[in-house]
């Protein structure tokens, strides 16, 4: 797996590479339900943008996935990951601890579902000496049939980040707690192709003077399946 981010912008984006490369056995638990133990590496070469987020990291993986009930699917995977930060300094220098990655979805009805996701993960960090920081998260959507052929859907989330290193001015690490919430609506268009249009507000509410904001803002998606049918429904 190799991903890349190009665009570089005021908001705390920056250019970078994260390549990764992934090992499994699975074993069947049951008809629907799969257990998969995994290793992964993972590294981000130095940024031209930012070297200081340069990492390699070591993750071993546990994965539970399939369906529970005959309405009720989902996917949980639990993770141990080792990540060092060559050319960071104090907490930033290195991560050791767990990581989670879930998503459980219950179907309400005919063509209504509820899905909850939960995150925990590092990821890079423009900010000060921080090599990365750690986010954990809970999202809870809703999808539902409206007329004309339209899907419907509405979620919250709630994020919270923390960053290793102590904050200039403030002796103790940056925090950031962001809520969110999205309504959008979707249709099919033919067999391979559909529109979305979403709305999207967040708050973030963070420990560091200056960081407080609030942010709004419409999405427009076009999707088209190259492969076989394409899907608005999230």
């Amino acid at each position: 797996l190799w991903t890349r981010f190009d665009q570089v912008q005021d908001g705390g984006f920056f250019d970078y590479d994260r390549r990764a490369l992934r090992a499994g056995l699975g074993y069947d638990v049951g008809s629907d339900l799969r257990a998969i133990v995994s290793y992964a590496f993972e590294r981000i070469p130095p940024s031209p943008d930012r070297d200081l987020v340069e990492s390699s990291a070591h993750s071993l993986l546990g994965t539970l996935a399939g369906t529970i009930t005959p309405l009720l699917s989902g996917s949980v995977t639990v993770g141990v990951r080792s990540q060092e930060n060559p050319l960071a300094t104090g907490e930033s220098a290195s991560f050791k601890g767990m990581t989670l990655g879930a998503a459980v979805r219950r179907e309400l009805g005919h063509s209504s579902s509820v899905e909850l996701q939960f995150n925990r993960a590092t990821e890079p960090s423009s900010y000060d000496t921080n090599a990365y920081y750690l986010t954990n998260s809970v999202t809870a959507s809703l999808s539902v049939p409206a007329p004309l052929e339209v899907w419907a859907r509405g979620s919250i989330a709630l994020l919270r980040n923390d960053y290793p290193n102590d904050a200039p001015g403030l002796g103790a690490p940056r925090r950031d707690t962001i809520l969110g919430w999205t309504v959008g609506l979707g249709r099919q268009l033919g067999w391979r192709t559909w529109v979305r249009a979403d709305y999207r507000r967040e708050r973030r509410d963070s420990n560091l003077p200056g960081y407080d904001v609030t942010t709004d803002g419409f999405v427009v998606q076009l999707g088209m399946g190259l492969f076989g049918p394409g899907s608005s429904r999230p």
